[in-house]
């Protein structure tokens, strides 16, 4: 019975540390940006989102996000979080102060709302408050035109002038 007992420890051990070593594997990858082109947002539409963070306006059951375009076209839209498919009842306004930082795709350390194979992560700040907003590709896109990103920083080592030769 003891060489059975020790030969499932060793299998569970070797399993245990195959599993660990993958998931830390997969979590971290060489890069996660992703890329897409915004929609403009001309009307009022809903698209299938998930708002997670420690703000008030993340709340579960929420799994839709109401958007409208904003009084300055291409600018920044109006955003709300609802619960319904159609944008029409308990909407939770998203705040001016939400700023988008980057987009990339789905961490395994992500929260969890029935995720899908096309999902895509847009990393957002609100004062201090770290804010995601969870949604597949082609909603994303309308969402991007509705809150887009701030444009691309230019590399400083780019734009540094170069040495003038040495006389």
């Amino acid at each position: 019975m003891l060489p059975v007992l020790l030969i499932t420890a060793a299998g569970c051990a070797v399993a245990g540390t195959a599993s660990a070593l993958l998931t830390r594997a997969l979590g971290r990858r060489a890069t996660d940006v992703v890329t897409l082109e915004p929609r403009v947002l001309t009307a009022e539409r809903v698209v299938r989102a998930t708002v997670a963070g420690e703000v008030p306006y993340s709340i579960e059951g929420n799994d839709h996000l109401a958007l409208a375009p904003g009084p300055v076209p291409g600018g920044r839209g109006r955003l709300a979080t609802t619960p319904d498919a159609y944008g029409k009842v308990v909407l939770r306004p998203l705040p001016e102060t939400l700023v988008p930082v980057r987009l990339r795709s789905v961490h395994l350390t992500d929260p969890h709302y029935g995720r899908r194979s096309s999902e895509v992560v847009l990393e957002c700040r609100d004062g201090e408050a770290a804010v995601l907003i969870l949604a597949e590709r082609p909603a994303m896109r309308w969402i991007l035109g509705a809150l887009p990103l701030p444009p691309p920083t230019p590399d400083p080592a780019a734009t540094r002038p170069a040495p003038a030769p040495d006389a």
